[in-house]
């Protein structure tokens, strides 16, 4: 913006300039141009409007180019927050039959689905996303971890004996099983509308930054 007022003052005196010479001088202008100091200075504003177009233009170009860079590095952030996100919303969705289950196996592989998913989003390279959802981004992988933390304690809660062909499932404390309940299962439906809203916030943004 300062730029852009600079511009148009630059362009504003050198108008002037040429507005006054035509005024002083009328149609001769061109007659005094070839002489001496008149020339000097019809030259050098005729060098300065060219340099500032120039300058102007390229400025423009830049800004551009930066600006398909950080559509182009988003896009692609984005298909992978996408799919992820919605690996992770779907698992938790489905989370109640795998926890009430008991099945120490089961459980233990939705919790390394939960990870996978949190890996995948730690490996995005935060330069690529745009300010404006940076913070939707963060909190997306925020609500993940905080499920994620949840499901670890309830794992570490557990005390498994491994039989030939089973496993038997008992917990240290029923206090802390019935604490962790609530917020892996009771509230997993506040843990999916929020990922869906998140993903949804980005998507948004993604459309937004590529209408032609």
């Amino acid at each position: 913006m300062i730029e852009r007022t600079i511009y148009q003052i630059v362009i504003g005196c050198l108008l002037i300039i040429v507005i006054s010479l035509i005024l002083v001088f009328g149609f001769n202008l061109f007659d005094y141009i070839n002489q001496g100091f008149l020339g000097s200075l019809f030259g050098a504003a005729i060098s300065g409007l060219f340099a500032v177009y120039v300058f102007n233009k390229g400025k423009k170009q830049n800004e551009k180019d930066n600006t398909n860079k950080i559509r182009e590095n988003f896009n692609k952030s984005f298909l992978l927050i996408k799919k992820w996100g919605n690996v992770a919303q779907s698992m938790i969705h489905d989370c109640v039959l795998i926890i009430d289950s008991n099945n120490f196996d089961s459980i233990q592989q939705f919790k390394y689905g939960i990870e996978e998913c949190l890996n995948r989003l730690e490996k995005i390279n935060d330069d690529y996303i745009p300010e404006p959802v940076y913070e939707p981004f963060i909190t997306l992988k925020a609500v993940i971890e905080q499920y994620h933390a949840y499901l670890s304690a309830y794992i570490s809660n557990m005390d498994t004996i491994r039989g030939q062909q089973d496993v038997q499932v008992s917990f240290k404390s029923d206090l802390r099983r019935n604490q962790l309940i609530g917020p892996l299962i009771a509230n997993n439906d506040n843990y999916v509308i929020k990922i869906k809203g998140l993903i949804r916030e980005l998507e948004i943004f993604h459309e937004k930054i590529n209408k032609v």
